[in-house]
């Protein structure tokens, strides 16, 4: 067993190797690694709360704000939204 560093001294955890026994000829070692501390360069990501939006103009095809939709066509939040009353 050998233990394993990272650049700033502190142990990552052990490994060893092992031959590879499925082939009697080849002489292949691969390294089976175990880990004892977690990355330390991972951490739970952040969530940024959203903003309550103010309330967003209406606008007709034309590009002009509405303050009352009648019968038509609108857009609203950057969509296209039909009245139909």
């Amino acid at each position: 067993m050998l233990e394993d560093w990272d650049e700033n001294d502190k142990p990552l955890g052990t490994y060893e190797w092992i031959k590879n026994v499925d082939s009697p000829v080849s002489m292949a070692v691969s390294p089976v690694i175990t880990y004892i501390n977690s990355p330390s360069g991972i951490t739970q990501p952040s969530v940024a709360m959203p903003r309550t939006a103010a309330p967003q103009p209406i606008y007709d095809l034309y590009g002009r704000k509405v303050e009352r939709m009648g019968k038509g066509i609108y857009i609203h939040h950057g969509k296209k939204i039909m009245n139909l009353k």
